[in-house]
C-alpha cells in the first residue's frame, strides 16, 4: 500500500477568473505538494482569458485535477461549486493568484492529526505581485483554541477562507453568500461553532499575492458595504449565543464603519446613499462604541462622523492623507 493510500484524501478548491498570468504558479504549487493524496478542483468561473484551456491541460496531465466550467457567478459561487462535489476528508481553499509553500498541506494535516483538530489555521506572508518579498507577515503562535477563543480572534483580527485546513463535516454544508465580497466573515462564526478544537500555527503555509486589480485592493464601491452587514449579523449572533464576546463584535463593527467612511471620504466619487447607510449604523451603536477601549484616532473619527457633516469630515481626511503623502 502506497503513501497516498494511507493518508486521507484532501480536496483543494481553486476558484478561477481572469488570472491567466498567475494561474500556473498557483496550480503548480499545489501539484508539487509533498502531500500527494489530493483532489484538486479547478473552478473556471467563466473566465474570458486562456484560463479554461490551462485548466483542461492540467486535467489531461494529472489525474488528481478536476475541472468545472461554469458561467461567471463570482468568487463565492465558484467556491460553492467546488463545495458541492468535493470528496476529501479534509478541505482547503486557494485563491488562484496566490500559491503555497511545497510542504504547506503536509504541515496542516500533521497538526490536524496530532491534535484531532477540526480546523487548522496557518500563518501567511503577504507578498508583492510577482515576487517573494514579504510585505506583511501574519503569524500566530502555535496553540489550541476553543471555538470561543477563535471567535474572539476573528472579531479582533479578521478572517479568511484560505491558509486553513477544514475537516470535511465542518464545511460540507456551509456555503458562501453569493454576489458579495467579504464572504469569509459571513460564515466564520458558523464554521467555528462546529469545531471543538482549532489549531493556530506560526508556520507560513500560504503566500497571499497583493496586486492592484484584486477584489481586496480595488477602489471603494457600494458592494463593499456587505462587510458592514456581515458585522451587524455577527454582532447579533454573538450577543445571543456568546454574550461575553459582544465587545469584540462591537469593535469589529466599529472598525468596519470607520474604514468605510474613510474610504468614501478619500474617494473622488460620490457615495451619498452609502455614507448615510454607514452613518445610520454608527448612530445606532454610537453609545456602545464609545464604551469600548479605543485609541484617540478611533474615538475622534467616531465623534466626527457622528456629529459633523460628511463634507467637513471629508476635508479633514483628505488633509491628513495629503500630509502623510508629503512626509
Amino acid at each position: 500500500m502506497g503513501e497516498t493510500d494511507q493518508k486521507p484524501l484532501i480536496s483543494v478548491i481553486i476558484p478561477i477568473y481572469n488570472v491567466e498570468l498567475y494561474l500556473k504558479k498557483c496550480v503548480d504549487s499545489v501539484l508539487e505538494q509533498t502531500y500527494r493524496n489530493l483532489e484538486i478542483i479547478l473552478v473556471d468561473d467563466g473566465s474570458p482569458d486562456l484560463c479554461p484551456q490551462i485548466c483542461d491541460k492540467y486535467a489531461e496531465n494529472d489525474h488528481r485535477v478536476i475541472v468545472i466550467h461554469k458561467s461567471n457567478g463570482g468568487l463565492s459561487d465558484a467556491r460553492n461549486a467546488g463545495l458541492k462535489i468535493f470528496k476529501g476528508q479534509y478541505l482547503m481553499f486557494v485563491d488562484s493568484d496566490d500559491w503555497l509553500p511545497v510542504d504547506a498541506i503536509d504541515k496542516l494535516y500533521n497538526l490536524a492529526k496530532k491534535y484531532n483538530a477540526q480546523l487548522v489555521v496557518g500563518g501567511y506572508e503577504r507578498v508583492q505581485t510577482d515576487s517573494n518579498v514579504a510585505l506583511e507577515i501574519n503569524f500566530n503562535s502555535e496553540s489550541a483554541l476553543t471555538p470561543k477563543e477563535a471567535m474572539r480572534n476573528a472579531m479582533r483580527n479578521g478572517c479568511a477562507a484560505w491558509a486553513r485546513l477544514y475537516e470535511r463535516r465542518i464545511h460540507q454544508n456551509v456555503f458562501f453568500p453569493k454576489e458579495e465580497i467579504n464572504k469569509d466573515e459571513a460564515i466564520v462564526l458558523q464554521i467555528l461553532n462546529l469545531c471543538s478544537t482549532i489549531i493556530q500555527t506560526n508556520t507560513c503555509v500560504y503566500y497571499y499575492n497583493t496586486r492592484e486589480d484584486s477584489i481586496t485592493t480595488s477602489l471603494f464601491s457600494a458592494t463593499k458595504l456587505a462587510w458592514q452587514n456581515h458585522c451587524v449579523q455577527n454582532l447579533e449572533w454573538i450577543s445571543r449565543y456568546y454574550p461575553d464576546l459582544t465587545k469584540d463584535a462591537l469593535y469589529r463593527l466599529m472598525s468596519c464603519i470607520i474604514w468605510e467612511l474613510r474610504e468614501m471620504a478619500l474617494s473622488e466619487e460620490k457615495f451619498d446613499k452609502e455614507v448615510e447607510y454607514a452613518k445610520t449604523t454608527l448612530k445606532r451603536y454610537y453609545v456602545d462604541f464609545m464604551k469600548l477601549k479605543l485609541n484617540k484616532t478611533e474615538r475622534l473619527r467616531i465623534m466626527m462622523n457622528r456629529f459633523l457633516p460628511f463634507s467637513l469630515y471629508q476635508i479633514v481626511e483628505k488633509k491628513i492623507s495629503l500630509y502623510k503623502t508629503k512626509r
